[in-house]
């Protein structure tokens, strides 16, 4: 559909309007705020108005607004005017109303637009000083920008007299006009965050294993407890013991080698520890270590001789104490000799005894 805009007279003042609504209340609590202002032929500002309307819908909101401004108009003989707005439903309406039915709630926006135009003595003549034109959004930014400067920080409706102006709204007035330079904040920002990267750095380098340094594993003791065995080598498993644990040729000897986190001081088998068990399949030798040893004989005693008297006269095998010695009968030099004497002698009859009664020949 094409707007139906047409250029403005050369005397013309022009109003634009704008209503901004938001189902999400703003943060001073607006949903409909409202804007209008007045430019005189040249371009500069001659009046202006903004803020909070919520009590209306966007179609009373616009009414509003164009009211507002047809009555400063009036009041100030600002003739003709040229009205300006992006809703189409307004136009249409305001430009042929003797063609739609007007809906109910506008009734009374249009009785009193109608009323302050049909009263104007100016209108005598039968000349209308009244035009409207339906515009595209983006030629009606500064009425955007006021409106939505209302919604967020307006509490209530002001007005703006004259040249005056709040927030940025000058740049939008020097903007109509052509003169200010392109905003890289409003031109360039929206097509940014496409996901389109040119010319972008290149990918950082995969993730690499970093390996802990061997003094910081020796320092840690394990040099000391396995610094023997075939299976550390420079702070960490070997190479082959770590194949012959994945290998799993080591269950069979112990259960413990099934475990998913194995006790190197753990007993294995047959009084060996797995560090044991490990150290001989790293050096090729566990068949011969498993290996059961020849039985040691065990010591025998002599076959006991009826006698009266015992065999030798030592004393029984009895752990000597601190509270033993004490009750210990010392014998002088001279009776020791004597004693031992005396044993000496019981020995020779008992050697004799023996030689007898194996059939020895004693005479010789």
């Amino acid at each position: 559909m094409e707007f139906m805009w047409d250029l403005p007279d050369h005397e013309a003042y022009k109003i634009n309007i704008h209503c901004e609504v938001s189902d999400v209340p703003s943060p001073v609590g607006n949903t409909v705020a409202i804007a209008a202002i007045i430019r005189g032929p040249a371009g500069s500002k001659l009046w202006g108005m903004e803020g909070p309307a919520n009590n209306l819908t966007l179609e009373q909101g616009i009414m509003a607004a164009i009211q507002a401004a047809c009555v400063y108009a009036d009041a100030h003989v600002l003739e003709p005017v040229h009205i300006e707005t992006t809703h189409v439903g307004i136009f249409e309406l305001v430009s042929a109303q003797d063609q739609f039915i007007i809906p109910h709630e506008l009734l009374e926006a249009f009785r009193l637009f109608n009323s302050l135009h049909a009263n104007n003595a100016d209108n005598i003549d039968g000349a209308n000083p009244r035009r409207i034109s339906w515009i595209p959004h983006h030629m009606n930014s500064t009425a955007v920008y006021m409106a939505e400067y209302g919604m967020k920080y307006l509490t209530d409706t002001v007005e703006l007299p004259g040249a005056s102006t709040l927030g940025n709204l000058q740049y939008f007035l020097e903007r109509d006009m052509g003169r200010v330079l392109p905003n890289p904040e409003m031109v360039i920002l929206p097509n940014l965050g496409l996901g389109d990267v040119e010319d972008g750095p290149p990918p950082p380098p995969p993730a690499k294993r970093i390996d802990t340094p061997i003094p910081l594993l020796i320092e840690k003791g394990k040099d000391a407890l396995y610094g023997g065995f075939m299976f550390y080598k420079d702070g960490k498993f070997s190479d082959q013991a770590i194949s012959i644990l994945e290998a799993g040729s080591l269950v069979k000897v112990s259960p413990v080698f099934a475990e998913k986190a194995i006790n190197l001081e753990a007993h294995a088998i047959n009084g060996l520890l797995v560090k044991d068990v490990l150290n001989f399949a790293c050096l090729g030798c566990l068949s011969v270590a498993l290996e059961p040893g020849e039985d040691v004989p065990k010591p025998t005693l002599p076959p006991l001789v009826n006698s009266p008297k015992p065999l030798s006269p030592t004393l029984p095998a009895v752990p000597l104490n601190d509270h033993t010695l004490e009750d210990l009968h010392l014998l002088p030099v001279t009776d020791l000799l004597v004693e031992m004497d005396k044993a000496t002698a019981v020995e020779s009859q008992v050697e004799l005894v023996v030689r007898v009664a194996d059939g020895v020949d004693v005479s010789q």
